[in-house]
């Protein structure tokens, strides 16, 4: 998508989540957005499709959140869709290449149900570790759970 959308979670006004465009888009608009948007964010998600491996685009991803100070966690997303025999060497080429990363988390936010039947994967631990963050960032986060259960 070329478009920055945002949701507002049920009774959290307060709290404004951003579903950013690629990085790197072909399009120079979308990359104005994604830099204009950046520099306001208390928290960021990084979501790399692990199955694919890291690029360059999600490593310069990370370096200019860093350089923003944002703390950011790194998803490491379609873990479901990585071959057993390959997993070991896709998350030490992850670790490799993401050296800068403060957190990391292996998660399938919509796993294949045919590899795998458990439900998403590292949904919770997303959940916390937002949660932990926006309340550092003194968000009032006290409807936070029940308003994106409720969503």
């Amino acid at each position: 998508t070329s478009n920055v959308e945002q949701y507002h979670p049920k009774g959290m006004e307060n709290i404004t989540l951003l579903n950013f465009p690629g990085h790197n888009d072909i399009k120079d608009d979308v990359n104005e957005k994604v830099i204009d948007q950046r520099s306001r964010l208390d928290i960021a998600l990084l979501v790399i499709d692990i199955s694919s491996g890291v690029s360059g685009d999600d490593t310069k991803a990370l370096k200019e959140l860093k350089a923003l100070n944002i703390p950011t966690l790194v998803c490491l997303n379609k873990i479901d869709l990585v071959r057993p025999r390959d997993k070991e060497r896709l998350l030490e080429a992850a670790r490799e290449r993401l050296k800068g990363a403060n957190s990391m988390i292996q998660t399938s936010f919509d796993p294949d149900d045919r590899l795998h039947d458990g439900g998403p994967i590292g949904v919770q631990e997303v959940f916390e570790w937002v949660k932990k963050k926006l309340e550092e960032a003194g968000k009032d986060v006290s409807s936070f759970e029940k308003s994106i259960l409720d969503s």
